[in-house]
């Protein structure tokens, strides 16, 4: 939907809100808690952290940079 109104040159400003929500929250996933979780989170050291540190946090981050080009675009 949002591909489609930016062909054709509309704004649509609730859409770009949600898209800043989903956006934020996906980076706010990346940069973690800085104790248990994401980025910078340190202290976890099970079999999840590992398999998070390698899939899920570029993962996040490349949806983030996406999501990014859907409001600047």
């Amino acid at each position: 939907m949002r591909l489609d109104q930016l062909q054709k040159g509309h704004s649509d400003n609730v859409i770009e809100n949600i898209i800043f929500g989903l956006s934020s929250l996906l980076l706010f996933r990346v940069i973690g808690d800085f104790k248990n979780f994401g980025f910078f989170g340190s202290k976890a050291s099970d079999a999840f952290a590992k398999i998070e540190k390698q899939v899920y946090i570029p993962l996040f981050l490349v949806l983030f940079i996406l999501s990014l080009f859907l409001v600047t675009g």
